[in-house]
């Protein structure tokens, strides 16, 4: 995989994975599931789900319990509410290697390597989440040389 264009599969989880290692997550706005569904291993930093529930359903009162967690780096998953954007990828050597477009609605969640973002249409609103705590962008991150943009 060379800077290819992936492709996303409507109405199911779509997975990037090289050399055997996952580096990302996308879920199409068409993706469904009845109740609550995790799209990320349990084994990860970043859990993120859906729910998808009826009129009326409650969920058990809960509070999570404070307990220490190794977290040694920072993924994140962003969701556009509306427009579209262009998201690279890069290996752990920084090199590119393949890039997907995500449209309103869609998720894509971010566990290994690099990327950038290239917005493609105007006002496009994104939501971003990482695990923390935060740090300074200087302490959490390389900047990728990449003559060719986003």
């Amino acid at each position: 995989m060379k800077n290819e264009l992936f492709n996303i599969e409507s109405g199911t989880i779509n997975k990037i994975v090289k050399d055997g290692i996952l580096f990302s997550i996308i879920v199409p706005s068409s993706v469904e599931f009845r109740g609550l569904e995790f799209f990320t291993p349990k084994n990860i930093f970043l859990q993120v789900g859906q729910w998808l529930y009826n009129k009326n359903h409650k969920t058990v009162p809960h509070m999570h319990i404070k307990r220490d967690r190794i977290v040694n780096k920072t993924q994140e998953a962003i969701y556009v509410v509306k427009g579209s954007l262009k998201v690279t990828l890069f290996d752990f050597h920084l090199s590119r290697f393949c890039f997907f477009i995500l449209k309103t609605g869609d998720l894509a969640i971010l566990l290994e390597g690099g990327h950038s973002y290239e917005i493609l249409e105007d006002n496009t609103k994104v939501l971003e989440f990482k695990n923390g705590p935060f740090t300074e962008p200087e302490l959490d991150r390389v900047i990728i040389s990449d003559e060719e943009g986003g």
